[in-house]
C-alpha cells in the first residue's frame, strides 16, 4: 500500500520551512486511490514566508491568518492519521526525497512528533519505505530511452523533468480548477507512477528494491559489478562500479571499474583524500572535468542502481565484463584499502565542512564589523601584502556510542510526549520550562538537543501566550523579531529583508525589459506583497535588537496578537 503525499510550504529553505498545505492519497498496490486527505494550517509568528512560495501558491493574507489549525495541531492530526493506515506502507511522492521528506520531517520534530514518521516500524517491526517516482522517472530515460515521452527539452537540451510537463507527454489529465494545490499535484504523481509502472516495470521493481538502506546494502552484496547513474544539471552520469567501503551511516563510497584501481589500493588514508580533493576541483573554463574514480551515493535516496543484465544502455562500448569483475574482486580482497578509503572520505568531508563554517563565520563577522572607508593606495598595499588564508579549524566532532545515543532520543521522546498529554497550556508550559533543567546532561553530550526545548516553547507562545511568563513573553518576541528582521542576507531563513529583496530584483528586472519567471504577475499583487512584509516589519520592529532599530524601545509587556496584514489580499 502507498500513501502518496505533497506539501505546499513558506519557502525552499528545508530546514526553515513551514509547511502550510499537506496532502495525501492512500492507494492499493496496484496505485487504485482508496483515501484522501487535505490539511492547511495558519502561519507561525517566527515565519517569513518567500515571494516565490506566494506568487506560486496564490496564498492571502486571510490563508496565512485564518486558517483553523496551528502549524501544531496539523502536524498532530497528520501524524495521526498516518498512523491509523495500515503499516508498513510505501511514502511516495514527486521529488519527495529532494524536497517535501526533509521539510515534513523538520515540520514534526518542531511539533513533537517522531520525525523519522517515513520510516517507522509497524507492530511488527517492518518499516515503512520512500518512493520518489522522480527517481523512478530519471532511471527510466537512463536506462530504458523511449519508454517514456520526454520531449521536451530545456535550453541546454536536456529533457525537462518537472512533473506537470511529464504528466502532461504521456497523457496524465490535470485538473486545471486546482493548479498548485497539493491535492492534486499528487493525482498528477500517481498518474505518472501508473505509467512508469506500465512502460518499465522491471526498473519499477528494482526502485522498490531500492527504496529502503537495507535494500541498497542487499542489492550491493549481491551484485559485485553494477551500475549506478547519477543526474547531474539535468545529464546522465553512469559509472560501471562496486562498493568500496562506507562513509558514516549512509554514504556508501563507489569505484569507478573502467578506472584501474591497482594504482589506489597502497595508497594511505592521506593520499587517497587528496585524490577525492583532486576529482573535486572545479576546472577551468573549456577544460575537461578532472577524472571522477570515486562517488559518494547517499543509500537513503532511492540510489538508480541495476544490475548488469538491465544495464544495457548505458554500459561504455567494448565494454569487458571479466575486467570488471576482477578488478573488482581486487578491491573487496583488500580490507586495508577499504579502510583508508572509509577515513579519507570521513577526512575529506570534514575538511569541506570546516571550510564552509569558516566562510560563514568570516561573512558573519564581516557584516557585524562597522564599515570603513579607505584609500585606494591604502587598498593595493592590502592587497600586495596579502597573506595565504589560515587553514581552516576542525569542526568539533559529536561522538557518543550509538547505545547511549538511543537512550537520550528515547528520553527526549518521553518527554515530548509529556508534552503532548499534559491537560492544559499552563502544564505544556511548565513542562517546556523544565527541559533545560531536566535534560542538562544530555544536551551536554549532544548539543543539537537543547532545541527540543526552544521548539516547545515556541508552541506554547504561540498558542497560549498568556501562560507565559512576562519576561519570558518580552523575550520570545525578541527573539522572533530577531529572526524575521535579521539584516544577514545570507540568512539560511526568510527575512523580510530578503523578502522584500526578491520583489526589488523582479521589479528591477520589469523596469529593464528582462525576462523573469514572474512576468505575468500583475504590479498590484507585487504590491500588496511589499506592503504585507512591511506590516511584519512594523509589527516586530518595536522588539529588533538596538543595533537594527536604534530609535525603538521594547515595551514591557507585549501584546502577543497574531500577525495579520488586511493590506495583502489576492
Amino acid at each position: 500500500m502507498y500513501i502518496f503525499y505533497d506539501t505546499e510550504t513558506s519557502g525552499l529553505e528545508r530546514d526553515f520551512a513551514q509547511v502550510l498545505q499537506a496532502a495525501f492519497i492512500v492507494t492499493d498496490d496496484e496505485l487504485n486511490i482508496i483515501a484522501s486527505k487535505k490539511i492547511d494550517c495558519r502561519l507561525s509568528p517566527w515565519v517569513v514566508p518567500g515571494p516565490g512560495a506566494l506568487l506560486t501558491t496564490k496564498f492571502t493574507s486571510d490563508d496565512l491568518n485564518d486558517r483553523e489549525h496551528s502549524s501544531y495541531e496539523m502536524m498532530k492530526e497528520i501524524d495521526a492519521w498516518a498512523r491509523a493506515q495500515a503499516w508498513p506502507v510505501i511514502f511516495a511522492g514527486f521529488n519527495s526525497l529532494g524536497y517535501d521528506e526533509d521539510v515534513l520531517s523538520q515540520n514534526l520534530l518542531a511539533n513533537m512528533l517522531d520525525p523519522q514518521l517515513t520510516q517507522a516500524p509497524s507492530s511488527d517491526g517492518r518499516r515503512n519505505s520512500r518512493f520518489d517516482v522522480l527517481n523512478a522517472v530519471q532511471a527510466v530515460q537512463a536506462y530504458l530511452p523511449g519508454a517514456l515521452k520526454l520531449d521536451v527539452k530545456s535550453d541546454k537540451g536536456n529533457p525537462v523533468l518537472k512533473l506537470s510537463v511529464i504528466a502532461e507527454q504521456n497523457g496524465v489529465v490535470l485538473g486545471k480548477e486546482e493548479a498548485h494545490d497539493a491535492l492534486n499535484d499528487i493525482r498528477a504523481t500517481i498518474g505518472v507512477a501508473k505509467v512508469v509502472k506500465e512502460a518499465a516495470p522491471e526498473i519499477w521493481k528494482q526502485m522498490h528494491r531500492l527504496a529502503t538502506q537495507e535494500g541498497v546494502d542487499a542489492f550491493m552484496a549481491e551484485n559485485k559489478v553494477f551500475t549506478h547513474t547519477a543526474v547531474v544539471f539535468g545529464k546522465n552520469k553512469p559509472m560501471v562500479a562496486t562498493s568500496v567501503a562506507m562513509r558514516g551511516h549512509r554514504t556508501e563510497i563507489l569505484f569507478d571499474l573502467s578506472q584501474d584501481p591497482t594504482p589506489f589500493l597502497t595508497m594511505t588514508a592521506e593520499q587517497l583524500k587528496e585524490v577525492l580533493v583532486a576529482q573535486a576541483k572545479k576546472p577551468p573554463k573549456d577544460a575537461p572535468p578532472p577524472t571522477a574514480y570515486f562517488r559518494m551515493v547517499r543509500k537513503d535516496q532511492q540510489p538508480a542502481m541495476m544490475p548488469l543484465d538491465m544495464s544495457e544502455a548505458v554500459l561504455p562500448q567494448q565494454f569487458d565484463e571479466k575486467l570488471a569483475v576482477a578488478r573488482a574482486e581486487a578491491i573487496r580482497a583488500n580490507p586495508q584499502f577499504q579502510e583508508n578509503m572509509r577515513l579519507a572520505a570521513q577526512m575529506f568531508k570534514d575538511e569541506k565542512d570546516a571550510k564552509e563554517a569558516q566562510k560563514k563565520d568570516a561573512k558573519k563577522q564581516a557584516a557585524a564589523a562597522p564599515k570603513k572607508t579607505e584609500p585606494a593606495s591604502a587598498k593595493s598595499a592590502k592587497r600586495n601584502s596579502a597573506k595565504p588564508a589560515p587553514a581552516p579549524l576542525p569542526v568539533p566532532k559529536i561522538e557518543i556510542p550509538e547505545e547511549r545515543m538511543q537512550q537520550i532520543l528515547a528520553k527526549a521522546a518521553e518527554w515530548k510526549q509529556e508534552f503532548r498529554d499534559a491537560p492544559s497550556w499552563k502544564d505544556r508550559a511548565a513542562v517546556a520550562e523544565s527541559f533545560a533543567a531536566r535534560f542538562a546532561p544530555e544536551i551536554a553530550e549532544y548539543p543539537p538537543l537543547e532545541r527540543l526545548g526552544k521548539y516547545a516553547a515556541r508552541i506554547v507562545f504561540e498558542h497560549a501566550p498568556e501562560a507565559v511568563a512576562p519576561q519570558k513573553l518580552l523575550d520570545m518576541k525578541r527573539d522572533i523579531a530577531a529572526t524575521v528582521l535579521s539584516p544577514d542576507p545570507d540568512a539560511p531563513w526568510m527575512t523580510v529583508g530578503k523578502a522584500l529583496a526578491e520583489i526589488a530584483a523582479i521589479e528591477k528586472d520589469r523596469a529593464e525589459s528582462k525576462k523573469n519567471k514572474w512576468d505575468e504577475i500583475p504590479p498590484e499583487r507585487l504590491a500588496e506583497l511589499k506592503s504585507y512584509y512591511a506590516g511584519i516589519e512594523k509589527e516586530y520592529a518595536p522588539y529588533a535588537p538596538a543595533v537594527a532599530n536604534d530609535n525603538a524601545a521594547a515595551p514591557s509587556t507585549p501584546a502577543a496578537t497574531p500577525r495579520k496584514n488586511p493590506a495583502f489580499k489576492p
